[in-house]
């Protein structure tokens, strides 16, 4: 129901970010429900219209890869990301995972600060990339 929304809301956040939008980089989004059939996807809805989203991709059978968040811009800085984040680690511990890890780009150190307000750790950098990780256990 909400495929088409959630593929526009985070691409429009990725074209916030970059500039422009490169449809090639994320044929996950042309069908979110097949690219995480081995993992979570979650909506945060608003009245009726999608405003974030969020999921959770194995990586192994401790270690999940947290990917997809993104919030509507006019909803941004309201919490409702962090509150996302917190449930999509309760669902993780849920699971049985110990570890989460992510990626983001260097230069966005609002993103960074983000990350390290929700209790990430940064693990280290790899070109334009920055690491971190969650320890649940």
């Amino acid at each position: 129901m909400f495929q088409n929304s959630a593929k526009k809301l985070i691409l429009n956040g990725l074209g916030e970010h970059w500039g422009k939008i490169d449809y090639t980089k994320n044929p996950d989004l042309n069908d979110i429900a097949k690219s995480f059939k081995q993992g979570v996807f979650m909506l945060g809805i608003s009245d009726k219209k999608l405003v974030a989203t969020g999921g959770l991709m194995p990586v192994s059978n401790d270690v999940a890869e947290l990917v997809r968040l993104s919030v509507a811009s006019h909803f941004r800085r309201k919490g409702i990301g962090a509150a996302l984040v917190k449930i999509l680690l309760s669902t993780a511990n849920e699971i049985g995972f110990n570890k989460i890890v992510l990626e983001t780009t260097s230069t966005w150190k609002n993103v960074i600060n983000f990350w390290l307000s929700c209790g990430f750790k940064q693990t280290h950098i790899e070109g334009d990339d920055t690491f971190f990780e969650y320890i649940i256990k």
